[in-house]
């Protein structure tokens, strides 16, 4: 039988028993890989495999959206401001307290996302 050239050009043969078989193939499919070979690998080299699971933290990165539509309707609003300024040479004080209020709206829900972001980041490295 001939080899094929490879990379890696060394074979090793490991038995098992059905059981350990098919642990160690529920073991990669937890780990999130798609060869035996691979995980085999990766366990014989590194120990042991991780995987971190980052669901909740996508929830906590769905906020990160809403800033921007947030800076999209302040950046109108100033726009709009803008716009008036250059016709009247006027500019309204409610315009301006509106838009400071949006912005330390903004800022204090920022600052809330980052706290629980933070938070979901350390459970996440904790727990492996």
């Amino acid at each position: 039988m001939k080899r094929k050239n490879l990379f890696r050009s060394e074979m090793l043969k490991v038995y098992v028993t059905e059981d350990e078989k098919k642990q160690i193939t529920k073991n990669m499919e937890i780990a999130g890989l798609k060869t035996l070979t691979n995980y085999i690998r990766m366990m014989a080299l590194n120990g042991r495999v991780i995987k971190i699971d980052f669901s909740t933290l996508k929830e906590s990165l769905a906020e990160t959206g809403q800033y921007v539509s947030e800076l999209n309707r302040i950046g109108n609003n100033l726009n709009q401001i803008a716009h008036k300024l250059n016709q009247t040479d006027i500019v309204e004080r409610e315009d301006v307290e509106f838009l400071v209020s949006e912005f330390a709206k903004m800022k204090s829900n920022y600052n809330q996302s980052q706290e629980i972001l933070l938070r979901e980041i350390q459970k996440v490295t904790r727990s492996e």
